[in-house]
């Protein structure tokens, strides 16, 4: 009896997923498209039949801040917070003046002459 072969049928290859940069790109390529084509016409349309709708897409417009901490002074105390200041002013040739309540300044370093 002859012996049999194995025949390897190849898949074909799943194409990659496109990265989000080209999807946006295109995505902002037929908008651009589309309002070149259809113009204020279409806004004014959308309004007038869904002003809800238009809202909600004029609100996705505006920037948003970065998902970083938005308050990166928010964690330090009023002490660290009034030795910025402090710097910050001796870096501009001013000088604070203590206020009631206001902590200590810390002693300026001595040098030795």
């Amino acid at each position: 009896m002859p012996r049999r072969r194995k025949i390897r049928r190849r898949l074909p290859e799943a194409s990659a997923p496109a990265p989000a940069e080209d999807v946006l790109a295109a995505f902002g390529a037929a908008l651009d498209a589309d309002f070149r084509a259809h113009g204020a016409a279409a806004i004014a349309a959308a309004r007038d039949k869904d002003p809800v709708t238009y809202l909600k897409i004029c609100a996705s417009l505006i920037p948003k801040p970065a998902a970083t901490e938005t308050e990166p002074l928010g964690a330090l105390s009023d002490d660290q917070l009034l030795a910025r200041a402090r710097a910050a002013a001796g870096e501009l040739g001013l000088r604070l003046e203590p206020q009631p309540g206001d902590a200590e300044p810390a002693p300026a370093p001595q040098t030795d002459r």
